[in-house]
């Protein structure tokens, strides 16, 4: 079965308030068996632009052993809680997709 992916890119707009959302995050990944592939805290090396992804952008992405766990966690009760923290002060595009076999 192919694996799952979350892929975000985060511009954080106020890093003291954004705080409790990261540490939440993080903990559910833990919950749903997820692992860290990339956490580039300045987005990387950003060649274009034309998705939106704003410099500065934090991209992340995280491997779950399915899609339909990337989703359980994305759609989670406890995530969407600490969803309203990011959105509240930060920009943000979150993608799920299924792995290449």
């Amino acid at each position: 079965m192919p694996k799952g992916y979350l892929i975000a890119h985060v511009k954080v707009n106020d890093f003291e308030a954004f705080t409790p959302y990261k540490e939440r995050a993080w903990e559910l990944v833990d919950k749903y068996h997820g692992k860290w592939i990339v956490r580039a805290p300045l987005g990387g090396d950003v060649r274009e632009n034309a998705n939106g992804i704003a410099s500065g952008s934090a991209t992340v992405v995280v491997e779950f052993e399915s899609l339909e766990l990337a989703k359980a966690y994305y759609e989670s009760e406890d995530y969407q809680a600490a969803m309203k923290l990011r959105l509240n002060n930060s920009e943000s595009t979150f993608v799920l997709v299924e792995g290449a076999e």
